[in-house]
């Protein structure tokens, strides 16, 4: 993270930071080179590595957290993660659960030269055109990359590739419904300018804004599992369901 963070690039874009707050078109990244984050990376190896490295370390780092408190792995049999770059994430969730049938799936691009994982295919698709069917699905760090618009679009094709009693497990950063000066507001709190000093529309969101995003495209119910610090966990589910 420090190094991604306190390359030259990202240093340059912090400057921009107070005009994306004013008008938020374009992110200070976008202002201060002209270009997306990720077209960028892509002619600027070195800058991509750590950016690898650091998305990389701390999904591994959240989801250690995550499955110390969340049993909600026990009753799935198959696992897709939507977005989940070279598989590292899932592959953690199946040496944990092994009984778990994994899909890994990312851009044709970034799954070319991924590792192969016992009990996980990889699968080239698009998080914005249809999903494979499948039982549950994984959200991790991928609703606070895009505005509203987007994340509805990508919960409906969730909600269309899951069964009736299928879940989505979605993994962020949360803002707190009241700020404090606490832990959880200060990691919730930069993580947010993180994603307006990079993406266009980019944002942590307070559960109840995720809640209104889910129900917009047809879930019903959604459950939170706080984490650690900022980080939740959270269900949407098609149906309500009841336990004994």
């Amino acid at each position: 993270m420090l190094l991604f963070f306190s390359g030259k690039e990202i240093v340059e874009s912090m400057n921009m930071l107070k005009d994306s707050v004013l008008d938020p078109g374009r992110s200070a990244f976008y202002r201060t080179h002209g270009v997306h984050p990720y077209e960028y990376m892509e002619k600027k190896p070195t800058l991509k590595r750590s950016f690898n490295g650091f998305i990389e370390s701390t999904s591994r780092a959240i989801l250690d957290e995550v499955l110390k408190v969340y049993g909600g792995f026990e009753d799935v049999k198959e696992l897709l993660d939507v977005g989940g770059c070279a598989g590292a994430s899932l592959g953690k969730i199946l040496s944990v659960h092994p009984h778990i049938r994994g899909l890994n799936l990312d851009l044709a691009h970034v799954i070319a030269d991924a590792p192969t994982f016992p009990g996980m295919e990889h699968i080239a698709g698009d998080l914005f055109r249809s999903l494979p069917h499948t039982q549950t699905i994984l959200l991790q760090g991928i609703l606070h990359n895009w505005d509203d618009d987007h994340c509805k679009k990508l919960l409906r094709n969730c909600w269309e590739a899951l069964p009736d009693d299928g879940k989505v497990i979605v993994v962020e950063s949360v803002i707190p419904q009241v700020l404090a000066n606490d832990i959880e507001t200060r990691y919730a709190v930069t993580s947010d300018l993180c994603m307006m000093l990079l993406l266009v529309g980019g944002k942590e969101r307070t559960i109840s804004e995720i809640d209104i995003l889910a129900k917009a495209v047809g879930f019903v119910e959604t459950k939170d599992f706080p984490v650690a610090k900022s980080i939740h966990d959270i269900e949407l589910r098609k149906k309500v369901m009841h336990h004994p």
